[in-house]
């Protein structure tokens, strides 16, 4: 008798898992699911700030690519393109959409917000049909093999970009391969008037982002090759000496290289 009620029991077993199998589909995935789906996740990053989902979007992330794929300057800055700049570095902020954005660039580290340029405009497609508040206003902007995905006014703040006296005078002479420079915006010389110059490899220097709030801004301005350096600071006394005498190249224990400080 036992063997009879095992028996019906796995026979019962069996149909409600079969029913459950069958009977259940898989959920729909949603639209910008269905447009990536041929695409390997590590081709691309789409970061949705503020998002309310619906069919379209229903993950605030989608991809995996690295971050060390950086953002061509030429079509994004033609003016800085122009001084030799080829990269925008690594910790650029890419906001995908921010109303309020503090005058380029904000050094956060962040994945970037970027897609193939071959399927721009199906994924544009996609985003501009959901419910996110700032669908309507994304833009796609060319990068090399990949499009850069932002709102019209980070671009226009990007592309507005002009070359100042750090540029013309503080890198007179100087590799821009060899330095990376970030000052800090609130000197009152009025000398720089964006927050980077140089496109020397943070990595290349043995820098981390944790190591930032130690020795950069506002004790250090810049770091890297160290005869560079000392030629951005000749540079720079020769411009005002009264703030910038002060400035020393030092060498910082982990750090390749040398840095610039106060």
């Amino acid at each position: 008798m036992k063997s009879k009620v095992f028996a019906f029991l796995a026979a019962g077993c069996l149909a409600t898992g079969t029913l459950l199998l069958t009977g259940c589909p898989a959920p729909k995935p949603d639209t910008l699911t269905a447009v990536l789906k041929d695409l390997p996740p590590a081709s691309y990053s789409l970061n949705f700030q503020d998002l309310k989902k619906d069919d379209v979007l229903t993950q605030s992330t989608y991809g995996t690519l690295s971050t060390e794929v950086l953002a061509d300057i030429d079509e994004i800055c033609p003016s800085l393109k122009d001084l030799g700049y080829k990269k925008f570095p690594r910790i650029i902020v890419w906001p995908p959409i921010i109303r309020t954005f503090i005058p380029p660039p904000v050094f956060i580290k962040t994945c970037p917000t970027m897609i193939p340029y071959k399927n721009k405009d199906a994924i544009l497609e996609a985003i501009k049909k959901s419910n996110w508040a700032f669908a309507q206003d994304i833009v796609a902007v060319k990068s090399g093999d990949y499009a850069i995905l932002g709102s019209k006014d980070v671009f226009q703040s990007f592309a507005s970009i002009k070359a100042d006296s750090m540029d013309m005078l503080g890198m007179k002479g100087v590799n821009i391969d060899k330095v990376f420079l970030m000052p800090n915006l609130g000197e009152s010389t009025g000398i720089f008037k964006r927050s980077w110059y140089g496109e020397a490899s943070l990595d290349d220097a043995g820098l981390t982002f944790s190591r930032f709030p130690q020795i950069f801004p506002p004790k250090q301005i810049g770091c890297f090759d160290p005869e560079y350096l000392k030629l951005v600071l000749a540079n720079l006394s020769k411009i005002n000496p009264a703030v910038f005498n002060t400035l020393k190249v030092k060498e910082v224990a982990g750090v390749k290289g040398s840095v610039l400080t106060f």
